[in-house]
């Protein structure tokens, strides 16, 4: 049997059998675990109209269903090579660290039930991520997500053409962005921003060269009609990555390194000057000052924070509309909210700084991976990989995708932490085989004379 990791091109993965099975829960993980078709979104208590994530009404039964089936899934295809998934476990701990503190987090929450409940789908998502990367060389998963990004984007201009009343969300009043199949146009934006990414980092000739092209304009396209002011930002930050990694590995080693110490300061200079200038900044990409509120979301979170500033109130727990801690939230800001605008406000919330400190702790270890890969594997997937992290970091400023449960987002997050880590693996075995070798005048290697000290 041929297997996967022997198919050379992005053809033959159109052809596989698996590819297409792969799009159902992929699809379900791009539309957020809540296709448009099925109703209230049950990631929300104060929509589903119940705190329980999996409750069932003559309502939510369709939506419940659908998610049922593909979280089963999820867990057939993922355990049916259980070394290979030991094995990414054992290499991912930090990741799987954050799973098991969502889970343990029920013992803390303000609601254990639907801790437990929305942890396991978490560790579901985990699972298939790790098998994504075990199943699928670099170059295939690329594939798989552009395949992915196609039919989101053809279901997209179809839903705004012969479906207009989804398709389009009319409550934003003057203008009428898009939302393709998406429950909302920044969903559309950040989504598609994902999926589109690969199409740069994958290597195609002729015919495959102008349909990549045909596609990036047409993502072009949608994400200038959501009107999304996140998504912009998000293709205007992998724009300036692409740029930045292309010159950066044209350069030695030791260049790369100076210019990468370039980079960071500037980025530093331009967050701190954002920062300090939020309210120009917010203003002249076209939102009012506070950044449509976000900046009153944020201080009123902070204070919950403060309240539990360690192991926070419960993974996907905090958000219950008018009950527990965040009843105070609401009264200060008058309105009902599922999440404060920023992924690790989030995280902070739900697994206070324990849970923060090991989320930043999977980014600091994703970079650190990149630049073993960087110095001498500056391959097109490794680029990928580093490019979803940041993307990651990104967007996460002010919108969720961080260990959200049946959130694509998040689970192509996991694939490049993964992918890197395999990576820089392959980078640091290559790098001992060659210094065990002996040189070309005949006298060994310092690590063979090292191993012949200690013999002797």
């Amino acid at each position: 049997m041929t297997s996967l990791r022997q198919i050379p091109s992005i053809v033959s993965m159109w052809k596989l059998a698996e590819t297409w099975a792969l799009m159902v829960p992929l699809l379900f993980l791009a539309l957020h675990g809540q296709p448009w078709f099925l109703g209230p979104n049950d990631n929300y208590p104060s929509e589903a109209g119940d705190n329980s994530a999996l409750v069932v009404t003559p309502a939510t039964a369709p939506a419940q269903a659908l998610k049922l089936g593909v979280l089963v899934f999820m867990v057939v295809i993922s355990i049916r090579r259980p070394r290979s998934l030991i094995y990414q476990c054992n290499h991912n701990r930090l990741l799987v660290f954050l799973g098991l503190l969502a889970i343990a987090s029920a013992a803390w929450s303000q609601d254990p039930v639907r801790t437990i409940e929305f942890s396991s789908i978490l560790v579901v998502n985990m699972l298939f991520a790790f098998y994504l990367v075990e199943r699928f060389r670099p170059d295939q998963q690329i594939d798989l997500f552009i395949i992915l990004g196609w039919i989101a984007l053809v279901a997209s201009f179809l839903m705004v053409a012969f479906y207009p009343a989804h398709g389009i969300d009319y409550k934003e009043g003057q203008t009428s962005p898009w939302e393709g199949i998406f429950l909302h146009k920044n969903d559309c934006a950040v989504v598609m921003c994902f999926l589109a990414s690969g199409w740069f980092f994958r290597s195609a000739r002729h015919v495959l060269r102008l349909v990549g092209i045909v596609y990036v304009l047409l993502v072009a396209v949608l994400l200038v009609m959501t009107e999304s002011r996140t998504g912009w930002i998000l293709a205007a930050s992998l724009l300036i990555y692409l740029l930045s990694i292309e010159t950066v590995v044209r350069f030695k080693f030791k260049d790369r390194v100076f210019i990468l110490c370039l980079l960071a300061l500037a980025s530093t200079l331009l967050i701190a000057a954002l920062a300090t200038h939020s309210s120009e900044f917010f203003v002249l990409i076209g939102k009012d000052p506070t950044a449509t509120g976000r900046t009153q979301i944020w201080a009123a979170v902070f204070n919950s924070i403060m309240k539990r500033p360690l192991l926070g109130f419960g993974y996907h727990a905090f958000f219950t509309a008018v009950a527990g801690e965040s009843s105070n939230v609401t009264l200060a800001l008058r309105t009902v909210m599922f999440h404060s605008q920023s992924g690790f406000l989030d995280v902070w919330l739900e697994l206070g700084a324990v849970g923060l400190g090991l989320l930043l702790l999977t980014i600091a270890q994703a970079l650190k991976n990149a630049a073993v890969c960087l110095k001498e594997d500056a391959s097109p997937s490794v680029k990928w990989y580093l490019g979803i992290v940041l993307m990651t970091i990104v967007v996460n400023l002010d919108e969720r995708t961080l260990m959200h449960p049946n959130f694509l987002e998040w689970v192509m997050y996991m694939v490049g932490c993964s992918g890197l880590a395999e990576a820089a693996r392959r980078v640091r075995k290559s790098r001992g085989e060659q210094s065990s070798r002996p040189k070309a005048d005949g006298r060994p290697s310092a690590a063979e004379t090292g191993r012949l000290v200690a013999r002797y």
